[in-house]
């Protein structure tokens, strides 16, 4: 018959195994360097932006950093990593085990009729330390790949906005162009009637004007789908036209610039990089630790039932539970596996300084080709503006006064427009290219200009 002293007996030896088992499950911790909501790329990311009537570059990067859905995987994933450092660095969990005397085993003191164990499994010391180590590596690996797909982003938007700038462009130039043949045919309309004006020179402008509005139809389905492009890039559907200002500021790169050193302190793929080198190491010597062994602390409790004498009365001490304190040892006595696993970890860290090598090889290399290209596309930018493009409007002056005077053919004429026009678009597609290149050292250096 259970008693109320049988209970408060079994309460008080429950206590001591509630206590160990708290005592065995303070998590072991690192010091890690904790999320902060402050951080320049997570502040960008979380504030909620609209864009305003009349966005500007820098609203539409503001609005494609909150908005991208690639950006906020990335995120979420740089947070789960995160997280994963506490638990990495905590006790595995604790087995819990009954067993059932299918016959009572007697004792002095009554039969153990069955038994409560807990076992709390304990990595040797070092493990858990070099575990919380390893997480939070990863965590700054998904820093790292948070910040690129930022810088990326930048670059894209930055590339399909400079695409659009010369797009539209073009569709000015076009349409002025469409404009000035509109003029001429009906001067030319005017004069044929009065036989000042022959009419294959009609002729000649009218078909000038068909492919030009052809063009001109090219051009506004190019726009569509850059639009759509560049829709997909913010995440959202309520752009129609991605507006572009008449002309963008080129000013001057400096190459001479040591940019080499940027990209060590700032490309994120360089960073993630040196994290993963860092991340084998440690592997290295968690591989190592692999020959000590675990340990495990638990506790049984054997429930035994009362005891009494031929004249049923009970034994002293009858029904007294015992407490078994247990310890465990893990035995790595298979060394080849061990030697193995360290191996591994030693190619992988060997392969993850190879991998830096050449990722700092293809970072020179593609540093060279974009300053290049930047000094390439300034040049055309100032021969154009102040050497070509001047010397087309003379020209362009010129050829209409002759025509006017009679001392020269339309078509010359439509030569002298359209040499003019293409030189101006010239100028802006330099203009772009540039600018787009700027872009591209800008992600690679992984800060702005």
């Amino acid at each position: 018959m259970i008693t109320l002293s049988y209970l408060r007996r079994i309460a008080q030896k429950l206590s001591v195994v509630l206590i160990l088992i708290v005592l065995l499950s303070i998590p072991v911790e690192i010091k890690a360097e904790k999320y902060s909501k402050s951080s320049d790329l997570i502040t960008m990311i979380d504030i909620a932006f609209r864009l305003p009537e009349s966005p500007e570059l820098s609203d539409y990067i503001k609005f494609g950093l909150a908005n991208n859905s690639d950006i906020k995987a990335a995120y979420n994933i740089y947070r789960a990593e995160y997280e994963k450092i506490n638990s990495a660095t905590k006790l595995p969990n604790p087995s819990l085990s009954f067993g059932y005397f299918l016959e009572s085993i007697e004792t002095a003191v009554g039969p153990q009729e069955y038994r409560i164990g807990l076992m709390q499994p304990i990595p040797f010391f070092g493990k858990l330390n070099l575990k919380g180590n390893i997480q939070e590596i990863q965590a700054q690996k998904a820093y790292q790949n948070l910040a690129n797909k930022i810088n990326g982003l930048r670059k894209q938007i930055k590339t399909v906005y400079y695409d659009n700038f010369y797009l539209n462009s073009s569709i000015d130039i076009t349409r002025e162009q469409i404009n000035l043949i509109e003029q001429w045919i009906g001067q030319m309309e005017a004069k044929f009637k009065t036989g000042q004006s022959s009419y294959p020179d009609l002729i000649k402008a009218q078909i000038a004007q068909l492919k030009l509005e052809d063009n001109l139809k090219s051009l506004l389905d190019q726009r569509k789908v850059l639009t759509d492009k560049f829709k997909a890039l913010l995440n959202t559907k309520n752009i129609s036209i991605v507006e572009t200002p008449s002309t963008i500021k080129t000013e001057l790169t400096d190459t001479s610039r040591n940019y080499t050193e940027q990209i060590k302190e700032n490309n994120p793929e360089l960073q993630n990089s040196d994290y993963t080198v860092e991340l084998q190491k440690k592997s290295i010597k968690l591989s190592r630790l692999n020959y000590y062994p675990d340990f495990g602390i638990g506790v049984d409790y054997i429930f035994t039932g009362d005891k009494y004498t031929s004249s049923s009365a009970k034994v002293s001490e009858s029904g007294k539970d015992p407490v078994v304190l247990k310890f465990s040892l893990s035995l790595p006595i298979w060394w080849g596996k061990n030697r193995s696993q360290i191996k591994t970890a030693k190619f992988q860290h060997q392969a993850a300084l190879d991998k830096k090598q050449d990722l700092e090889n293809q970072l020179s290399a593609e540093l060279s080709d974009i300053l290049n290209k930047i000094q390439d596309n300034y040049r055309k930018i100032e021969l154009y503006q102040n050497e070509l493009i001047p010397k087309s409007e003379q020209l362009l002056q010129v050829t209409e006064t002759a025509y006017m005077n009679g001392k020269s053919d339309f078509l010359s004429l439509i030569d002298a427009q359209r040499n003019h026009l293409e030189l101006e678009l010239i100028l802006k597609k330099a203009r772009a290219e540039y600018l787009k290149t700027r872009a591209d050292l800008e992600k690679l250096i992984g800060r702005t200009l």
